[in-house]
């Protein structure tokens, strides 16, 4: 009980501390609970109410927004410093020329000037992927929706996969559909 009244200097008891700073860690507000207040058995909902009774406590919620700027903050700076870094191989006459392009490389990466990776999707054995793209009538549509609705399940379950009407879609010219 005697944790519960000592305060730090803002103001919060030493659990409080601690829930906030499991929640401006990542930490879901339930998460945070259990542990900051030692109570592993409460179950998830009343967890996450209790956890969500502290967060809107103006000090709790406070020391929240001040850890996340403070982390915030922290990680610009590191990432500032990495450009720095490199920025001082690029411009050392002393580097060699795989030095500085290694550096320009992930200078251009952190910066976030570099081109995104380039992708290839294919088909199945590297062929290109079939695209067909049929126009239906309104009966044809309804004639599917029908068959796939009219499908018996226990057909399905023979199958092992859902099953395929036998239609056989033709398309329509697209003066015809219009």
């Amino acid at each position: 009980m005697a944790d519960r009244k000592k305060t730090d200097p803002q103001g919060l008891t030493s659990r409080q501390e601690r829930f906030s700073q499991l929640v401006a860690s990542g930490k879901s507000h339930s998460e945070a609970y259990r542990e900051a207040y030692g109570r592993p058995d409460v179950s998830v909902a009343d967890a996450g109410e209790r956890g969500h009774r502290v967060a809107k406590h103006p000090l709790v919620r406070e020391r929240i927004a001040s850890l996340r700027a403070r982390s915030e903050r922290k990680a610009l700076l590191t990432l500032n410093e990495r450009l720095a870094y490199l920025a001082a191989i690029i411009q050392n006459p002393n580097s060699t020329a795989s030095e500085v392009a290694r550096a320009v490389e992930v200078y251009s990466k952190l910066a976030g000037d570099a081109a995104p990776a380039r992708m290839e999707v294919t088909g199945a054995n590297g062929a290109p992927i079939a695209v067909q793209t049929a126009r239906l009538t309104v009966p044809q549509r309804l004639e599917i929706f029908r068959a796939r609705r009219l499908a018996a399940p226990s057909a399905v379950q023979a199958l092992g996969s859902s099953p395929k009407p036998d239609l056989e879609v033709t398309p329509v010219p697209a003066a015809a559909a219009g």
